[in-house]
Order: C-alpha cells, then structure tokens, then sequence
C-alpha cells in the first residue's frame, strides 16, 4: 500500500527532485558547449599548408563516421539520447548500476491500473489509452536520502533522468515499518500513469540446489545455511522474477584477501550471473 505523507513532506521531496534534476541540466549544458568548442574548431588559414575548413569537416565526419560503425549495435536503443547520456550510460557507478538493478527487476504497477517496466537501457509503460511503447533512458545523477518517520525507516533515491522527452526525475523509495514489512514505490513526471507505482510481489522463494549447498559447505566453514539464506533474501530483492540458481562448480581462492569467490547462474529473464563473495577472516558474504 503506497504510505502515507504530508504536504510538507511531500513538497521537500519533489523540490529536492527537481533540484538534482537542474544540476544534470546544468552539466548537460556546459558539457554541450565543450563538445560544440571541441569538435567544431575556429576556421583553419588555407595558407602555409593548413588544411581547409572543407577538409576539417570532411576529415572529422570520417573520423565520427568510423567511430559510430564500431558503436551503432549498442546505441541502437538510445539513439534519440544525448552525446552526454549516452556517454553517462557507459560509466554508471555501483549506486547507479544498483538502482537500476532494482528497477529492471521487478514489475511497478500503478493503483488505477497500468504498468511500467524497464531494461538496463528502456523502461516499458502500460497504461489507459496508450500504446505501450519502449522509451530510452539514461541516469545522470543520483542522491539517496534515509530518514524516520513515525518509526518508519524510509530510504529515498532521487536520480536525474534523460528520456528523449528531455531531463525530468525518477525517485525510487523504500519504506520498512515498525512491524518489518517492506514496500518499494517510484514516481516520476515521464510517467503518464501519475502518481506512485508499487513494487509487485516477488515469484516466490528463491530454490538453490541441494548438491551445490553440500559441496560448499566445506569451504563454507562447515556449513552453507548462512549463504542459502543470505542469497535467497538478496534475489527476493534485487532478482524477485528468479524462482532457481544454479551453481557453477567453481571456486576461486585468493588468500592475500581472504577471500572465496563462486557464481550462481539465474533462471531470470536476463539469466544473471550471481557473484558470491565469502571473507573467511570475518565469516561474512557479499553478493553482486
């Protein structure tokens, strides 16, 4: 159920949204003019053996004609992006590369009907008298918030969005009540469906074979009960449509850190290649 907030509250959030989506603008703009300074030079002098503005322009349309060949396959969907966005999207960082995760994973349904879905890349949105239709998309910023609120812990992460519409926000939140219960909502003004879209549930308890959990063990300090429930309650988080993983039957051992690395593999739409990362000084696990 979408919680509850007060104006106030509410007006702070959607200033502050906008604010981290005017200072993507701002770098948009100013990295633009650097690009336009860069790739379109004052006109050469055709004396001394300098080429001709002709020749520059027909010089650089070879060079960027060449690079885009090498490129096209990947920027196919996000053609109607900017040079900026589209440069953004090759050097997300983990935060970045996270929220996208939890976005791409699940499903957001709307309390009126209609959903929206992404990709790494597209978000997908269904809604009353539209065709559904994929639209690119690329983060440009990103800020994560976390406070209380009538015992209510509430994390809120406001990126800045470029869509071929223009610059606008999407805002991801996460609340978990007194009681536990959890509940993932966004918003965002490039949706036509207005208002919060609720995160739906996941398939069901994640499934990891039996043989795979008894050959690690070993190594697992003797038992693998820790890792099956650490891993099943990250992929209810971040992969809720995988329902079985299943082991690769490889282990990489690094003693200078202390470390034992393995790979689960997916059943997922995008068949995800899990990371499981076990620290043998601490006993602790970390996934990705």
């Amino acid at each position: 159920m979408p919680r509850m907030e007060s104006p106030e509250m509410k007006k702070k959030r959607q200033t502050r949204a906008w604010a981290i989506a005017a200072i993507a603008i701002a770098l948009f703009v100013a990295l633009s003019i650097f690009q336009f300074a860069r790739t379109h030079p004052a006109e050469p002098s055709p004396t001394d053996g300098e080429a001709t503005q002709e020749e520059v322009i027909e010089r650089d349309q070879g060079s960027v004609d060449q690079d885009d060949q090498g490129s096209a396959s990947t920027e196919e969907a996000d053609v109607s992006l900017s040079e900026y966005a589209r440069a953004a999207k090759t050097s997300y960082d983990q935060e970045t590369q996270e929220l996208i995760g939890i976005l791409s994973q699940n499903a957001w349904g709307a309390p009126a009907g209609g959903e929206v879905s992404f990709t790494d890349s597209t978000y997908r949105e269904t809604a009353s008298g539209a065709e559904p239709e994929d639209v690119p998309y690329a983060i440009l910023a990103l800020k994560s918030e976390q406070v209380t609120d009538s015992g209510r812990q509430i994390q809120e992460r406001t990126a800045a969005m470029e869509t071929p519409a223009g610059i606008t926000f999407l805002t991801l939140t996460r609340t978990v009540t007194i009681q536990g219960e959890e509940a993932w909502e966004i918003e965002s003004p490039a949706f036509q469906n207005k208002g919060r879209l609720v995160r739906a549930q996941a398939t069901g308890p994640l499934t990891i074979e039996a043989e795979a959990l008894q050959e690690l063990a070993p190594y697992l300090g003797g038992s693998a009960e820790t890792l099956n429930k650490l891993l099943t309650d990250y992929c209810s988080l971040y992969y809720p449509s995988a329902s079985h993983a299943s082991w690769s039957k490889q282990i990489d051992i690094d003693a200078d850190k202390r470390t034992l690395t393995t790979v689960f593999n997916l059943d997922n739409a995008s068949h995800t290649h899990l990371k499981a990362i076990y620290h043998t000084d601490t006993q602790s696990y970390e996934f990705g």
